[in-house]
């Protein structure tokens, strides 16, 4: 059972593209295989060494670079990469500084699930984005991307960005507005049907999900979408597909006008709604630092205007048991400065902790307030916790934005 939503507005992104991938990969799901000729044109190069991460079960058939570099495929250190277990450092020397670099790298191999189970190559669901670290990809660095995808006609392809059929068994994926990751799914039979839901457009393409499920899901992303954007004003991102995939392990994650999100055959578009807008959400809140603390600024503003959403909805009891919840998890949670991102206790700090340090914000300074504090901060793009902090003092006080600080450090 999937679904994939894509949901269609204009907005600007804030942020610069300092790698473009042309990346024409061979898919078979039922061998769980990738066949990938790739080219990344990379804008600077700060040192003589640039850093990569590619799945360690992949074989370099040849790599090559202008100017010219030498290259080391560290297998055995794979797995320092947080997010994608599999990973391995590749890096490329070059003689002199460049001020440009040219890749072009041919690999193929085997793609196993991931340890979380995000993705994997498979003939009933193949999914793919970092996570198994597919492409050669440089953490938190914003690309664009050009994909041309080979695979069995019967399966249907879609992704993040532009997608075309240009012919049987043969797609394309572009995305110029820049993000920080390569997403698509594939799957047999998907269908699409257009919808138009309070005045948005809504492509849902599903296979095998019931229409009235589709359309009530639908209908919800559509009311997120504007009612975060009465808050928060206007999304950046010029495209907005929702991804409910069938998998049984891995949770859901988002990207710049992306969302994977799972959805069972027991799941209901009800049951899923907070999880659901909490990765709408991340539409707005998604361009922090992913590796460091300064994650709260992602995921706890992302799971309080879910909550948000919620009260807007079903009022301020939908969410009390929630706050309690959250207020247990934050007691024993360590202090979310300077908090180390691969901690075991990171989830319950930059989720639970972070919502209720942005839960005490808006009842002590007031909901119109607090609204306002977080419509700037989209428009001025605010990425780290000191401009949070000078924000809040602008807009709230020094007294308040010491506190939150305090909060932070607690």
């Amino acid at each position: 059972m999937k679904v994939i939503l894509i949901l269609v507005f204009t907005a600007v992104s804030a942020m610069a593209a300092d790698l473009h991938y042309r990346i024409a990969a061979e898919i078979d799901p039922a061998a769980g295989m990738v066949n990938a000729k790739t080219r990344v044109r990379v804008r600077s190069v700060p040192s003589g060494n640039l850093k990569f991460y590619l799945n360690s079960n992949f074989r370099v058939a040849n790599l090559s670079c202008r100017p010219r570099c030498t290259y080391s495929f560290q297998k055995e250190k794979a797995g320092e990469y947080r997010y994608a277990s599999q990973a391995a450092p590749l890096i490329l020397t070059f003689a002199t500084l460049p001020s440009g670099v040219v890749v072009d790298m041919e690999y193929q191999g085997k793609l196993p699930p991931t340890n979380w189970g995000e993705n994997l190559v498979q003939a009933d669901w193949t999914e793919l984005a970092l996570y198994s670290a597919w492409f050669p990809l440089m953490p938190d660095t914003p690309l664009t991307y050009d994909l041309q995808i080979s695979i069995d006609p019967k399966y249907g392809v879609s992704g993040a960005g532009k997608v075309h059929r240009p012919k049987p068994g043969s797609w394309r994926i572009t995305k110029n507005e820049p993000t920080f990751d390569i997403n698509l799914v594939a799957a047999e039979q998907l269908r699409t049907q257009t919808l138009s839901t309070a005045g948005a457009g809504v492509q849902v393409t599903s296979a095998g999900v019931k229409a009235e499920a589709v359309d009530a899901i639908a209908v919800k992303a559509s009311e997120m979408l504007q009612q975060f954007s009465k808050w928060f004003g206007p999304p950046r991102s010029s495209g907005f597909n929702i991804v409910l995939n069938p998998r049984k392990r891995g949770g859901a994650y988002a990207r710049p006008g992306f969302v994977s999100l799972p959805f069972g055959e027991k799941d209901t578009p009800e049951g899923i709604e907070r999880w659901l807008a909490h990765e709408v959400a991340h539409l707005w809140w998604l361009g922090a630092p992913t590796l460091t603390w300064e994650d709260w600024l992602n995921e706890a503003f992302a799971e309080y205007s879910s909550l948000m959403f919620v009260r807007h909805q079903h009022g301020a009891k939908a969410v009390d048991a929630y706050i309690e919840r959250s207020r247990k998890r934050a007691a024993d949670a360590p202090p979310i400065w300077g908090l180390d991102r691969n901690s075991d206790s990171a989830h319950a700090a930059l989720y639970s902790k972070g919502a209720m340090i942005l839960w005490n914000l808006e009842q002590q300074i007031g909901q119109e307030t607090f609204n306002k504090v977080l419509r700037t901060r989209v428009k001025r793009g605010v990425r780290t916790t000191s401009g949070f902090l000078r924000l809040l003092n602008e807009l709230a006080g020094p007294e308040v934005a010491s506190q939150v600080e305090s909060r932070l450090r607690q």
